[in-house]
């Protein structure tokens, strides 16, 4: 069944721009204002680095209860991306002086994609990455027809007092397009264990761009990358990315030493539960590594 990768989309992303400055058609260096307009709240100087490793500063325009109450209020519109940005209030800080992840970056970084590539960013992804990687099972919302065997989520579709209900079907249009770029990717647990075995053991970038893109620092944060930290690893470096989306939450991990990729998904926003059936899972694939090497 496909589930939705929710922020995970955010890892594809940054793959996609990487792959695009390996082919010289843009730089990480980059200003915004080399690739688009001037818009308000925007910094123009901001880097598109700065974007891929959420220290631009911008405004997360999920912030903005008006954006909330518009998506409720006009569920089967489609927002544009020049329209998510009117939702934007002052940056938290200047650019390059901090991290504030925000979902405002990646909105942008789609707009650059797609303003390079004269393509769209489920077509970029298709030819680059599904394709040459048999992931037959990855679909961008909006852009791409949806198979219709989604995993069931429930919730209260954002809306006060209602109570909980399978909301998998209902409209959802208005939420799709608002999260264009750090979010949209319909997929299963295999074909995203796949992609991160892919793109970790190098199969997907060059080894400098994967080097870049897992240049963590002290936020936990690389370029579209989280470090995970469990004591399970020792020192080992965990890597991936999370993802939430309406009822549902995953994590995509990847055990850089052992070679181990692993996806949990839940179709519940619960993240003490993902949590501990991740831990749980890590806990038994690390005792059975142990046996292995007893015997």
């Amino acid at each position: 069944m496909l589930i939705a990768a929710g922020s995970i989309t955010k890892n594809v992303v940054a793959a996609l721009v990487l792959q695009l400055a390996e082919e010289g058609v843009l730089s990480l260096d980059d200003p915004l204002g080399r690739w688009l307009p001037p818009y308000p709240k925007v910094d123009s100087t901001i880097t598109i680095r700065q974007l891929l490793a959420h220290t631009s500063g911008l405004y997360m325009f999920w912030d903005n209860p008006q954006i909330w109450d518009d998506l409720i209020a006009y569920r089967d519109s489609a927002f544009a991306p020049e329209t998510i940005l009117t939702y934007l209030r002052d940056p938290y800080f200047p650019p390059g002086k901090g991290f504030r992840y925000s979902n405002t970056n990646y909105l942008l970084l789609a707009m650059i994609v797609t303003r390079v590539t004269h393509s769209t960013l489920s077509a970029e992804m298709r030819c680059r990455f599904w394709k040459p990687l048999a992931l037959d099972n990855t679909f961008l919302s909006m852009e791409e027809e949806i198979p219709d065997r989604l995993l069931h989520v429930w919730g209260d579709n954002f809306e006060k007092d209602t109570p909980t209900r399978d909301v998998t079907h209902l409209p959802r249009t208005s939420h799709e397009t608002i999260t264009y770029g750090s979010s949209g990717l319909f997929t299963t647990p295999e074909d995203l264990a796949r992609w991160a075995h892919a793109l970790f053991g190098g199969r997907v970038l060059e080894p400098g761009s994967l080097a870049s893109m897992l240049d963590i620092d002290g936020d936990d944060y690389g370029l579209g990358v989280h470090r995970f930290r469990t004591k399970l690893v020792g020192n080992g470096r965990v890597v991936g990315h999370g993802g939430g989306n309406i009822g549902m939450m995953t994590y995509m991990i990847y055990w850089m030493e052992r070679d181990i990729s692993l996806v949990v998904s839940i179709n519940a926003f619960d993240a003490k539960c993902l949590n501990d059936i991740t831990e749980n899972i890590a806990r038994a694939v690390v005792e059975s590594l142990a046996s292995r090497a007893r015997s």
